[in-house]
């Protein structure tokens, strides 16, 4: 079978396990096509431009672009600056390196001026990769270490993990191997017992290729398949391909050609799809010195010069370099000589650039060093100048108020008193004013503290009191109504009467107590906040008239405290009571998802909308926002009159 038609096929057998996320996009596609606001618009495109980011990107920046004016529209500068990040990946997974470059510094600076140090690590991590893969290791770290710092300074495990694992990443690629496998091994034992999947694939590969550079091909086989396990699961396509291409050289190094050739040709298929130049010219030539090997000229050839062609569209010059060398090797061993020396010429030339290039960059930093060192003795010589000169001039002053100091000792020792005394006095002034300030304020914040002891004590009060009523409702009015109906049945089944409507009216009564009972405190909270609001979407589902849509991302942390699962609960109560209640909606979506370090409660509707100026204080929104003050977390309305609402509640995941 030839190369091409061994492509081809490895396409439709790749292109079969796309099937499976055909219902995600059908769904997104759904839910984007029956938006009838702008912000939904707008949500549903950044969505879909993110789901495309994992499997193509032209159609990413087509969503990207379709939900610029949505943002526009609505003033939502936060969505626009999420976009600019999705675009800055997709720059960078196209190698599109300066444009990246230029992407992600405009969102490091939007976040830095908003002050937002969390958000900051998102561009900081993409500008350490893109350095990386240009080969500016010294700046990748810079960014590197300020994402590290940030996330030890959150405490975020996950994120620790996550830029040691790309410091580990630098230490390869420069060749330190044990410092970069003793950076993975710390990555790795830094994770929670239950981490993040994802993460743990991309460690699980990094230790992969730094054994199968040391040699260690049994431990990078394990690390490798590990990884290929996980990113399958997960559906990551770009971790599948990593996976396999390591995988393929270990084969190769191993001598099982046949097993190797599997292996590259289904990484070649997925980076094929996914439009990725760079990692693509790798599995091209890591193939083709496969295919060297088992003297497979003609196949291996077109092959090479394949990889040559992107490394010149993307300006890669060690791919170019490999691809010159490889092709001058592969015409050699066919006897073309004269080709072979060719493009033998080639390779040295570009050998020769890249050393130039390297030697230029360390030419300019010589020249920035000493230009740094000259400005210094410049300016120290300078100083010293400076110094002489004041020296001078005080010797003249002196000189010539020395016969005037006898005249003036008294007049200034005067002077000095008058003014020691004037200076005690503002300082005496100074601080009474501050002690007075500062017992303001610190009175000022054991009243704020005593506000947050009386809401925090409110709201558990409310609840226990919601769990007291509720266990008296099902435990003794629903005992009694049972209890009365048993009664009613033994007196009727003595006569020839029937219960009739005494008994429907019992029986509605005991549905209704144990209704009011599941709604004031519902028993399936137990099973976790997700199974909650999935219960109370349905309930609510059962009115006729509306619509109620629920999604949940991520997993629910199993120490999840009762309080805030309580907490959330009710505030995704109170919201789709609004809803229906006062924004008589048609439709209700309701997401909750769990991030590292936030969870993120979202209601929208395509109700009637609110001016939040005239209603900004009414009862239902003020128990939100006391709930909300209760887990430290942060509400966002968004409404206006005619197009509907959206609650976004943020609760930070750290509730020590």
């Amino acid at each position: 079978m030839s190369l091409r038609i061994g492509l081809v096929l490895l396409f439709f057998i790749i292109g079969g396990n796309l099937e499976g996320q055909s219902s995600v996009r059908d769904s997104l596609l759904n839910s984007f096509e029956q938006a009838e606001s702008d912000s939904l618009r707008a949500y549903w495109s950044s969505r879909l431009a993110w789901y495309y980011l994992n499997y193509d990107l032209d159609s990413a920046e087509v969503y990207i672009r379709r939900a610029r004016p949505y943002y526009k529209i609505t003033e939502n500068e936060a969505g626009n600056i999420v976009l600019s990040h999705y675009q800055g990946l997709v720059h960078r997974l196209k190698g599109e390196f300066p444009q990246a470059l230029d992407t992600f510094q405009r969102v490091l600076q939007y976040h830095k001026l908003k002050g937002d140090s969390v958000r900051m690590t998102g561009p900081l991590f993409n500008l350490g990769v893109v350095y990386s893969l240009i080969g500016d290791y010294e700046k990748s770290l810079h960014y590197y270490y300020q994402e590290l710092a940030i996330n030890q300074a959150m405490g975020n495990t996950n994120s620790i993990a996550n830029s040691l694992n790309s410091i580990g990443n630098i230490h390869k690629n420069r060749g330190n191997l044990e410092q970069a496998l003793e950076t993975y091994t710390k990555a790795l034992k830094g994770l929670k017992s239950v981490g993040d999947p994802g993460l743990l694939a991309n460690i699980y590969g990094n230790l992969a290729t730094v054994y199968f550079m040391v040699d260690r091909l049994d431990s990078a086989q394990v690390q490798a398949e590990k990884s290929l396990n996980i990113d399958q699961e997960l559906g990551r396509e770009w971790g599948v391909a990593h996976s396999l291409f390591v995988l393929g050289r270990i084969a190769r190094a191993k001598q099982r050609n046949e097993l190797a050739s599997e292996y590259f040709l289904k990484a070649i298929a997925i980076r094929q799809r996914l439009g990725q130049p760079i990692e693509l010219l790798e599995s091209y030539q890591a193939y083709a010195d496969l295919l060297l090997d088992q003297n497979r000229l003609d196949d291996a050839i077109p092959l090479i010069r394949e990889s040559i062609t992107l490394a010149d569209s993307v300006s890669f010059l060690k791919g170019q370099e490999n691809g010159y060398y490889q092709i001058a090797n592969a015409y050699a061993k066919k006897g073309e000589f004269s080709l072979a020396f060719q493009n033998l010429k080639k390779f040295g030339v570009l050998k020769d650039s890249i050393v130039n290039l390297e030697k230029e960059k360390t030419l300019q930093e010589l020249d920035v060093q000493y230009e740094v060192n000259e400005r210094e003795r410049a300016m120290a010589q300078l100083e010293a100048e400076n110094q002489w000169q004041q020296e001078v001039m005080l010797r003249e002053r002196s000189a010539r108020i020395a016969f005037l100091i006898s005249t003036l000792l008294f007049a200034v020792v005067l002077v000095g008193a008058i003014v020691w005394y004037r200076d005690k006095s503002r300082r005496d002034r100074q601080y009474q004013e501050q002690r007075l300030a500062l017992q303001d304020a610190t009175i000022k914040q054991l009243a704020e503290q005593e506000k947050v002891n009386t809401l925090n004590a409110m709201i558990s009060g409310q609840e226990e009191e919601r769990k007291r009523i509720a266990s008296d409702l099902h435990d003794s009015l629903g005992s009694l109504l049972s209890s009365i109906k048993l009664h009613v049945r033994a007196v009727f089944s003595d006569t020839t009467e029937k219960p009739g409507e005494l008994s429907s009216m019992l029986d509605y009564a005991s549905e209704e107590v144990r209704r009011i009972a599941h709604h004031m405190m519902p028993d399936v909270l137990q099973f976790g906040l997700g199974a909650a609001i999935n219960d109370l979407t349905t309930h609510f589902n059962q009115q006729e008239g509306v619509e109620v849509t629920h999604q949940l991302i991520g997993q629910e942390p199993i120490d999840f405290p009762d309080s805030y699962k309580i907490m959330l609960y009710r505030l995704t109560q109170e919201g789709l009571q609004n809803a229906l209640r006062h924004g008589r909606s048609k439709h209700v979506f309701v997401q909750l998802s769990w991030m590292p370090e936030n969870i993120l409660l979202t209601i929208e509707d395509d109700g009637q909308g609110f001016d939040q100026t005239a209603i900004s204080n009414g009862l239902g929104l003020r128990s939100m926002r006391s709930r909300v003050d209760f887990m430290k977390g942060r509400m966002h309305i968004d409404s206006q009159l005619g197009e509907g609402t959206s609650i976004e509640v943020m609760v930070p995941m750290d509730h020590d």
